[in-house]
């Protein structure tokens, strides 16, 4: 027989032998095959880098715990000046190891090439950036094609157990409603991922907006999350979907600001909003809930036109100051 059957027993076994790990908790599993989609420029390299360099150093990724492992990062459009623009803004060193225009990972050669670098760096990780210059298949819209095209990384991921993140540009017709009919090319680069992630973003208060929604086969890769992002290195999650996702961020937002304010010092709504790094919005309806409770005092500021915000007395022995400046 040429086939090795594996029977029920066998898959749990094996399953129950190896408990699932994670890149991010929650949110990538260890081995998985994920596709990261977006409109060109929309921030999909500056986000992938900041997954990098949390993984990379054992860092929270979107305020998740992540398993910390060195990082290979495959680059088929950057050159080396416009990947450090992004680079210098984290800690060095990071076991972050880049490979610039490698052989294409649709050929012999650029898996065999592949496998000996993840082995040599003993990455978990393994960030490609981007499809359209990571392959010579001139077509990805046929399944054959699409298939021949990705199935020898798919398999090296399997075999090696590492986590693939493909960054995937758009196609024309971006602008339609759901994930699979926004990425570039067909279905059949989504169906053989593990998750795709369809990027967003627009821009608020100085910043951008950023949304990711998920599709995939496990259950925390179909939600979205809605993350503020001050600049191309910072990226900070304010919401989930799901009534209980948004009492854990309101939750999260209240105790982040009677942590930073400093007792008898006034803040504006904007003021606490820009010293969080999150938009404006988010603290407002958070800020009535506090003065509502009693934890913190109001004033209205003629000059500026708006209320303030003091540490009221009854909340000081809670909060734990950090010391932001007004």
């Amino acid at each position: 027989m040429k086939y090795n059957i594996t029977s029920l027993d066998q898959l749990k076994t094996k399953s129950e032998s190896r408990p699932v790990s994670f890149v991010v908790e929650d949110l990538i599993d260890l081995g998985s095959f994920v596709i990261l989609g977006g409109a060109p420029k929309d921030g999909k390299t500056a986000i992938a880098t900041n997954l990098a360099f949390s993984v990379a150093t054992g860092k929270p990724f979107l305020g998740k715990r992540t398993s910390q492992s060195p990082v290979l990062w495959l680059t088929f459009e950057e050159s080396e000046s416009e990947r450090w623009l992004l680079c210098q803004h984290y800690d060095n060193p990071a076991p972050i190891h880049h490979v610039m225009n490698p052989d294409p990972i649709d050929t012999e050669e650029g898996i065999a090439n592949l496998r000996e670098t993840i082995e040599a760096t003993k990455s978990k990780l393994v960030i490609i950036d981007a499809l359209a210059g990571a392959v010579i298949c001139e077509s990805l819209t046929e399944m054959v094609k699409a298939r021949k095209a990705l199935d020898p990384l798919n398999k090296l991921r399997i075999d090696l157990d590492v986590t693939v993140l493909l960054l995937h540009h758009h196609n024309k017709g971006f602008h339609q409603k759901g994930s699979a009919n926004r990425m570039a090319d067909s279905h059949q680069i989504v169906s053989i991922c593990s998750q795709f992630w369809n990027l967003d973003h627009k821009r608020v208060d100085g910043g951008r907006l950023v949304t990711l929604e998920g599709r995939g086969r496990h259950s925390h890769g179909d939600r979205p999350i809605q993350i503020w992002s001050p600049n191309e290195h910072t990226f900070c999650p304010i919401a989930t979907a799901g009534q209980s996702g948004k009492k854990v961020e309101t939750q999260t937002v209240r105790t982040r600001i009677l942590k930073s304010v400093v007792a008898g010092q006034y803040y504006t709504a904007r003021q606490i909003a820009q010293l969080l790094g999150v938009p404006g919005g988010s603290v407002k309806n958070v800020l009535t809930g506090l003065v509502a409770d009693g934890s913190l005092l109001s004033q209205w500021v003629s000059g500026q036109r708006c209320n303030s915000y003091c540490l009221a007395e009854s909340a000081k022995q809670d909060a734990q100051p950090v010391g932001i400046a007004a």
